[in-house]
C-alpha cells in the first residue's frame, strides 16, 4: 500500500517575504501541500539566493 503525506491535497498561497514565512511553506511542501509562492508587483522585498523561486 502507498503511503501518503499528511498534507496532500491542501494549497497553500504563500505571501511571505522575509525567512519564516518561506521556511513555513517549505515544510508545508515536505509534507505534501502545493504551495504557490505570490511576490509583490515590485519583486522580492528580500533578494538573496535563499529566497530563490
Amino acid at each position: 500500500m502507498e503511503k501518503r503525506l499528511p498534507l496532500e491535497g491542501v494549497r497553500v498561497v504563500d505571501f511571505g517575504q522575509q525567512i519564516a514565512g518561506p521556511a513555513v511553506a517549505m515544510i508545508l511542501a515536505d509534507m505534501g501541500a502545493t504551495v504557490i509562492h505570490v511576490d509583490p508587483p515590485q519583486g522580492p522585498q528580500w533578494d538573496h539566493p535563499a529566497n530563490a523561486i
